[in-house]
């Protein structure tokens, strides 16, 4: 059963374009966009200074290539792709403003994810901010930006 899952889990991950069809991460790696090395699953320590929280994909140049991503701790799949300082910390930006949107103001955060979804015009299973990029991130505050708006002029105007 555990391999069911695991085999849906890697086919629907190749569907949105986390991994090509028919590779597992965990055995290969996953490429870095940034330096053109191997990300390889590893213990996150060398990212922490020591401190364990898990496990990463970090590229073979760390730390001269920042590029690493976190992974579940029960697949040992990655939870996004790969990023670097500057594309992480737009992730960061994101989340915060997406997340305070969707507690503060929306539903549940499969709702707001299928409303961010219809804004940036993505398929439901391509969006996600641990998969964007900056630009991506960057559109992901501007349109929950206006959502706060709205919702708090809609408030003050009753």
């Amino acid at each position: 059963m555990r391999n069911q899952r695991l085999n849906a889990l890697l086919n629907r991950m190749a569907r949105a374009g986390k991994i090509p069809p028919g590779e597992d991460p965990r055995i290969r790696g996953m490429p870095c966009p940034f330096c053109g090395g191997v990300a390889k699953l590893e213990d996150d320590a060398r990212l922490y200074h020591g401190r364990h929280y898990g496990e990463a994909y970090i590229c073979e140049n760390f730390p001269r290539c920042r590029g690493y991503v976190g992974a579940h701790n029960d697949t040992h799949l990655p939870k996004g792709t790969l990023a670097d300082d500057a594309t992480r910390e737009a992730r960061i930006q994101a989340h915060h403003i997406f997340d305070s949107y969707w507690k503060s103001y929306c539903c549940d955060r499969r709702k707001a994810y299928a409303k961010l979804a219809k804004a940036m015009n993505l398929r439901f299973d391509r969006t996600h901010i641990a998969r964007f990029g900056i630009e991506e991130c960057n559109r992901v505050i501007e349109i929950v930006k206006g959502w706060i708006e709205e919702e708090t002029s809609g408030t003050q105007n009753t």
